[in-house]
C-alpha cells in the first residue's frame, strides 16, 4: 500500500512543548509511565476523539432542547402581556419596565418578556435586545426577531433556566418538552423533586459541555452523583467516585454517554433511533472502551494514512482488517477520509 503518514507531527517534543508538559505529565502518570512518547500522544488523540464525538451528540440535544423550550413557552405566553425592561443598567432592583407588543407566532413568540424570568436570566436576553452602550431597547427594524434571541443564548442559559425561573408554570411546558419522560405521562411536573431530577441532569450535560469546550481531559472523570434530591443540609449520594484508571475512566464516561442520551430520548424518541442507528453511536461505543483505547495507543500511528484510488479497492480488505483511518487520495488532493467504528 502506498503509505505516507500525515497526521503524526514532526517533532513531539514541540507538540508536548505547546500542549504544556504538566499536561501531558499527567496522561502519562494515568495511562502509565512506561508508554512512549508516541502512545502518550496517541492517548491524547485518543481523549481528543472521545470529546469530539460526545460533542456531536451533546450539540443535538443543545439544539434540540433550547427549540423545544422556545416553542413550548411560546404556546403558553403568546397571550400574555410583554414588558420590557427601558434601561437594563445599574442594580437590577431598580430597573423600570413598561409595556410592549408580542412579536412573532404562537411557535415563536417574544415569551422572555413576560415578566416572569428572574434577572439573572434577563441579562442574558438583554445582551441582544439592547442597545451595548445605551442599554435601552433595540427597536423597529433593528430589534431582532425571537428567533434571533433565543439562537443566541447559550447552553448554560437553557439548562438554568428551570432551576432559576420559579414563576413559569413549568408543568404543561416540560410535559411538551419532555414528551416521554415518565413525569409527563404522570403529570408530575409540577412536584418541585421532579424539577430538581431534571436539573440535576441538565448540568450534567452542562458540565461535560463545558469541559470539552475548555479542552479539559474527559478522562478525569468527576464523580457521579445521585440526581434524588437530598434532604435540607445533606449532599447528594455519590453513585460513582472520579475515576483512578483508564478501565474506570471508559466505565465512568460510558455511564455519562447514557445518561445524556437519555436525555434526548426523553425529548424525540426518534432522534434518539436515529442516534443509536447512526455511526456517530457506534464509533463513540467503540472509542469509549478498552479495545478502542488500545488501538489507539498501539495503532494510531500506522492509522492515519494516504492510499492513492487506483490501489483503494484492492487495499479494502486490509483496511478493514486493521481498523485503520485512511485518507483517499486522487492525484495530490485527498478527497475522502475514512475512520473505524
Amino acid at each position: 500500500m502506498d503509505v505516507k503518514n500525515k497526521l503524526r507531527p514532526n517533532d513531539l517534543a514541540i507538540v508536548f512543548d505547546s500542549l504544556s508538559q504538566p499536561r501531558i505529565n499527567a496522561y502519562k502518570r494515568y495511562f502509565g509511565s512506561h508508554l512512549s512518547d508516541d502512545e502518550v500522544y496517541n492517548c491524547y488523540l485518543w481523549n481528543d476523539a472521545i470529546s469530539k464525538a460526545l460533542f456531536n451528540v451533546i450539540t443535538q440535544i443543545e439544539i434540540t432542547l433550547r427549540n423545544r423550550t422556545h416553542v413550548s413557552l411560546s404556546s403558553q405566553l403568546y397571550h400574555s402581556q410583554k414588558r420590557v425592561v427601558t434601561r437594563c443598567s445599574g442594580n437590577p432592583r431598580n430597573w423600570n419596565t413598561s409595556n410592549t407588543n408580542t412579536i412573532g407566532t404562537t411557535s415563536s413568540c417574544n415569551w422572555y418578556e413576560a415578566g416572569l424570568l428572574e434577572n439573572k436570566s434577563l441579562s442574558k436576553i438583554h445582551t441582544t435586545t439592547h442597545h451595548y452602550r445605551s442599554k435601552t431597547p433595540l427597536q423597529g427594524r433593528v430589534r431582532p426577531s425571537p428567533d434571533d434571541v433565543v439562537s443566541s443564548l447559550h447552553f448554560g442559559f437553557w439548562s438554568s433556566l428551570i432551576d432559576k425561573n420559579p414563576l413559569v408554570q413549568w408543568g404543561n411546558v416540560l410535559a411538551h418538552i419532555f414528551p416521554k419522560h415518565r413525569a409527563s405521562n404522570s403529570n408530575q411536573w409540577n412536584v418541585a423533586t421532579q424539577q430538581k431530577r431534571l436539573t440535576y441532569r441538565l448540568e450534567l450535560v452542562r458540565d461535560i459541555r463545558n469541559r470539552i469546550a475548555h479542552h479539559e481531559p474527559l478522562w478525569k472523570t468527576p464523580k457521579i452523583l445521585d440526581e434524588t434530591p437530598p434532604a435540607q443540609g445533606s449532599n447528594r449520594a455519590v453513585l460513582h467516585p472520579p475515576s483512578s484508571t483508564p478501565t474506570e475512566s471508559i466505565q465512568r464516561l460510558r455511564i455519562i454517554y447514557s445518561k445524556i442520551t437519555e436525555l434526548l430520548r426523553w425529548m424525540s424518541q426518534e432522534l434518539y433511533d436515529d442516534l443509536v442507528a447512526s455511526a456517530t453511536h457506534t464509533h463513540f461505543l467503540w472509542l469509549c472502551s478498552t479495545r478502542g483505547l488500545d488501538f489507539y495507543i498501539k495503532h494510531h500511528e500506522i492509522a492515519s494514512s494516504h492510499i492513492k484510488s487506483c490501489k483503494f479497492k484492492r487495499e479494502l480488505g486490509s483496511i478493514i482488517k486493521m481498523k485503520k483511518s485512511v485518507f483517499l487520495v486522487h492525484g495530490k488532493r485527498s478527497i475522502s477520509a475514512l475512520h473505524p467504528i
